[in-house]
């Protein structure tokens, strides 16, 4: 044995991952949408860690996303999805990719382009309507986070905000529902 000390984050890691995945069960028993959202709950909390410690979210994950994503609307969700449900899922993501893109611009490149990458790639798979609110929802997390944790200090100093760890957290939420 190594005599080393386990963190405590990793057993609460990992019971939140049984919970979730309890959870994922109970309110969607379709196996195929549970497999897919135990990818996405793999590859989101690598981009959280990622982003939390680096600032950076990498193109892979976002690349892995969008194809499992494209995969999931049209083969998986297809069969349950009227006419033109696809087409609104690309809508609404592609709807926020553009006002994100659009946003960096008018900041001056403050928004970094892989948090608007993986709001597309998020937005997609959360789906219409939810996509809709998905953005607003995280971005109201984040200020919500710093007001609590940092206060006003986090307003007046112009905190660097790792964007992609709201995103991620938020599209677990959605998930869900």
């Amino acid at each position: 044995m190594c005599q080393n000390i386990i963190p405590w984050r990793y057993p609460i890691e990992e019971f939140t991952a049984f919970v979730y995945g309890l959870i994922i069960g109970f309110f969607h028993p379709d196996i195929f949408y549970i497999v897919s959202t135990g990818i996405y709950f793999i590859i989101v909390y690598l981009i959280i860690q990622t982003d939390k410690s680096y600032f950076l979210i990498p193109t892979e994950a976002i690349f892995t996303l969008l194809v499992f994503g494209l995969f999931e609307i049209f083969l998986i969700r297809g069969y349950y999805i009227k006419k033109y449900g696809q087409i609104l899922d690309l809508i609404s993501a592609f709807l926020w990719f553009f006002i994100f893109y659009l946003i960096k611009i008018a900041s001056k490149n403050k928004l970094g382009l892989a948090d608007i990458r993986l709001t597309l790639a998020l937005c997609m798979l959360i789906g219409y309507p939810k996509a809709l609110f998905f953005p607003t929802a995280a971005s109201f997390s984040g200020i919500i986070y710093y007001a609590i944790t940092k206060g006003k200090k986090a307003f007046i100093n112009k905190t660097k905000v790792p964007f992609g760890v709201f995103l991620g957290l938020t599209f677990l939420i959605f998930r869900i529902f």
